[in-house]
């Protein structure tokens, strides 16, 4: 949320807001579009590294260790 609120404060820096404000878009959906802005990459790049986690436990780590971690997620 904050980061949300740092683009729009850093649109008043740059001069930017005032047109950005002029086009036919609602408040909620600027501000929307600026909370998805900086929550999806954060959310994709969680997903990828526990993938790459789950994964490396499954190649390298004893067997049982990968079994315990897919009881607890239930995979």
């Amino acid at each position: 949320m904050s980061v949300a609120a740092y683009a729009v404060v850093g649109e008043k820096q740059a001069r930017t807001l005032e047109p950005l404000l002029a086009t036919p878009i609602t408040t909620f959906e600027l501000l929307a579009a600026k909370v998805l802005g900086a929550l999806v990459p954060g959310i994709v790049l969680v997903t990828i590294c526990f993938a790459l986690y789950a994964g490396g436990v499954m190649l390298f780590a004893h067997e049982g260790v990968y079994r315990t971690l897919c009881l607890r997620a239930r995979c």
